[in-house]
């Protein structure tokens, strides 16, 4: 019998700390390098001098995902869920019940009303990295467990 390999979703990056730009062969290198984590998705994403992205491994739920998004100046890449979404959703003002919304999109809106403080409020199985351009802020996030 061949033994179970079991992988994970990868979260990668880099940040210019000169400001210059993020190399996007450095990056897509980056994915390339973690395809084995990968193979349900890929996404990379740049702004100004820093770059994300993901591989992601489906492991489970609809939910659970690695997401990469760009939203104005702010660059996230996730993996993960959220177990209180209603809860967080909810402080910043969104419905869920409407509005078909992504956990890595309600973090980038709770990201923008909550700020740095947002790690602490959240709950679920997750990582992410979020780069803020406006600040300057690169955020390496993961739960608690």
């Amino acid at each position: 019998m061949e033994p179970v390999r079991r992988s994970v979703s990868a979260l990668f990056g880099v940040l210019q700390l000169d400001g210059s730009a993020a190399p996007r062969e450095v990056v897509e290198e980056m994915s390339r390098a973690a395809r084995y984590r990968g193979g349900d998705g890929e996404a990379v994403l740049l702004s100004g001098p820093c770059g994300l992205g993901h591989q992601l491994l489906r492991t489970s739920g609809v939910r659970s995902a690695g997401l990469s998004q760009c939203d104005g100046d702010v660059l996230l890449s996730m993996c993960g869920r959220l177990d209180n979404r209603m809860e967080l959703a909810r402080a910043v003002g969104v419905d869920l019940c409407s509005d078909a919304v992504s956990d890595s999109e309600l973090l980038l809106i709770a990201h923008r009303k909550i700020g740095p403080e947002l790690p602490k409020r959240l709950l679920g199985d997750f990582a992410y990295a979020l780069y803020d351009k406006g600040s300057g802020c690169l955020m390496l996030v993961r739960d608690h467990m």
